[in-house]
């Protein structure tokens, strides 16, 4: 765009004012992006089991027949670990307790592609990220501990007979 503007003033001054202003748009940024995900699992013995599992998608990644705003704009990453403990094989057999204890723990982060204040200034590039991570940012904490199905089974040692008062007729189970 140019404008041109002419002034005269009160006093015979002549003035000619030029201005240009010049905004393109060129092509959309159409950079993809990647996704990926990790999983570990451990047995140890008839003890404790142990999973783990990661996953991180970065701004941009879709499906190829998505076009460049369709596609997520935000960058991604979760993880999450799980436990489970046989804790009875720590006890004497002869007393009949099951203790299977369950643990897990998780996270996740969200990170906006763009600045939620200047939003043509990418996330990462922003002068005060420090302070948008605070209010910008999405973090999800997750933290779980259980005790599923706690009982005691009969042993060799206990009578014959069944009760329905017997405690081995019930069982408990807790989750925090």
């Amino acid at each position: 765009v140019i404008g041109l503007r002419y002034k005269e003033s009160l006093v015979g001054d002549k003035n000619i004012e030029v201005w240009t202003n010049e905004l393109r748009l060129s092509d959309i940024d159409n950079k993809g992006g990647f996704a990926g995900t990790m999983s570990v699992d451990a047995q140890l013995a008839d003890f404790a089991t142990v999973n783990a599992s990661a996953t991180y998608q970065q701004a941009g990644f879709g499906a190829i027949n998505e076009g460049p705003t369709e596609r997520s704009q935000e960058d991604v990453l979760q993880y999450v670990v799980n436990t489970t403990v046989n804790a009875d094989k720590l006890l004497p057999e002869k007393w009949g307790v099951k203790l299977p204890i369950s643990y897990s723990y998780g996270e996740q982060f969200i990170d906006p592609l763009y600045s939620p204040v200047d939003t043509d200034v990418k996330f990462k590039d922003a002068a005060n990220r420090d302070e948008l991570e605070k209010v910008a940012r999405d973090y999800t904490s997750n933290s779980s501990l259980s005790l599923l199905n706690i009982r005691k089974v009969k042993t060799e040692g206990s009578s014959d007979k069944n009760h329905p008062w017997d405690v081995e007729n019930f069982s408990a189970s807790m989750s925090y």
